[in-house]
């Protein structure tokens, strides 16, 4: 184990707990004391927590009782990163995000139509992921997702695949 200090910050540290698990467990198999020793700053449950979500994610597999390593699949999530973001996406901006992602740019009432969403509701959803950088109007009613839109996307699938940065695929699992 290396000798890695974390200090928690304030706003959204609880998504940053389960990325430093997961670094922590790619250096072998750990139990949750381990992990918590080395996370300083962090309540003994909120670690257990962290290990029982990326359990249930598949991230992270048990050894013996208390013993966790990390899977290969949370090799992968790792190589690829965590979502940057601390905010939780909400459906309809994943929904919007993923079509963005699938198509390309499209209009606000050809993806009004696909998603079977008013076209308030759309346009509101795409002003919240403008607003964080995920999507951008390159025209009147014309959007599309950005870089890190798509970077943000990859990293909150876990099912990973090679053709992560073309346009066409949509991920099937989702890290929310």
């Amino acid at each position: 184990m290396s000798s890695m200090a974390f200090a928690p910050q304030s706003c959204g540290a609880h998504f940053r707990v389960e990325a430093e698990v997961l670094r922590l467990l790619s250096g072998g198999v750990c139990s949750v004391m381990d992990l918590w020793l080395e996370l300083h700053g962090v309540g003994y449950s909120r670690v257990q927590k962290a290990v029982q979500r990326l359990l249930a994610l598949g991230l992270v597999e048990r050894v013996s009782r208390g013993r966790y390593r990390i899977t290969e699949e949370g090799l992968e999530t790792l190589k690829v990163g965590l979502p940057e973001s601390r905010w939780r996406i909400g459906r309809l901006e994943l929904r919007v995000l993923k079509h963005l992602v699938a198509y390309g740019r499209v209009t606000l009432k050809e993806a009004s139509v696909k998603l079977d969403v008013k076209q308030p509701t759309l346009y509101g959803a795409l002003r919240r992921l403008m607003r964080r950088g995920l999507v951008r109007r390159v025209a009147r009613g014309v959007y599309e997702a950005t870089e890190q839109g798509l970077r943000e996307l990859k990293a909150r699938t876990f099912k990973h695949s090679t053709r992560v940065d073309k346009v066409g695929w949509v991920p099937n699992r989702i890290w929310c």
